[in-house]
């Protein structure tokens, strides 16, 4: 019951979080700034991107009638759910690091917590690679799918080094957590040009 309390307080607040980073608007121009991308780049991806604009003009003609929008709307929303799930997977290294740094390991809620997340950690992460493939598959061909599918192949990385862990590789933990922040920086530079 307490961990089930726990879950779910800690989906509460990664849910206000998302939506706080969801309303942020961000312009071509100042995302190329921020991975120091020149715009001239940006812009001959578009041109490269020509293919798909008859595809888009005919998914929204489908959406003018109405049909196809809820399926679209679909996999949109689980994105939401994996950006979720991806904060609650990712938490446990956050929430260690925070009662080591500023409590002194001394809060024994949040050592609770830990711990019941440790146990969900697997269930979670691969809760997470499918919904958020599934998702990326079903919207690819958009603007904002590479930086998801940066993130999407950053998690690829994380379970392979997970797997690391059976077969005795040294320092596969180390990699897992680098990673794992890696792809925190991806997810909200993802979420930053939604």
């Amino acid at each position: 019951m307490f961990s089930l309390m726990v879950i779910l307080v800690n989906i509460f607040y990664i849910t206000v979080a998302f939506n706080t980073v969801r309303d942020i608007q961000i312009t071509k121009g100042t995302l190329a700034n921020i991975f120091y991308l020149p715009v001239a780049i940006a812009d001959e991806e578009e041109s490269d991107s020509e293919d798909f604009s008859q595809e888009r003009e005919d998914s929204e003609v489908e959406n003018e009638s109405g049909e196809g929008e809820s399926e679209n709307e679909f996999f949109t929303e689980l994105g939401g759910v994996a950006v979720v799930l991806g904060f609650a997977t990712v938490s446990i290294y956050f929430i260690r690091i925070f009662n080591k740094v500023f409590l002194g390991n001394k809060n024994s809620f949040l050592t609770k917590t830990r711990k019941y997340l440790k146990s969900a950690h697997p269930y979670l992460g691969v809760l997470l690679i499918v919904s958020s493939g599934i998702h990326g598959y079903s919207l690819l061909g958009e603007d904002e799918a590479l930086l998801g599918l940066a993130a999407w192949i950053a998690l690829v990385i994380i379970i392979l080094s997970a797997f690391a862990k059976k077969f005795k590789i040294k320092k596969w933990l180390n990699i897992h957590k680098v990673i794992s922040v890696l792809f925190v920086m991806l997810l909200f530079s993802h979420l930053l040009t939604l």
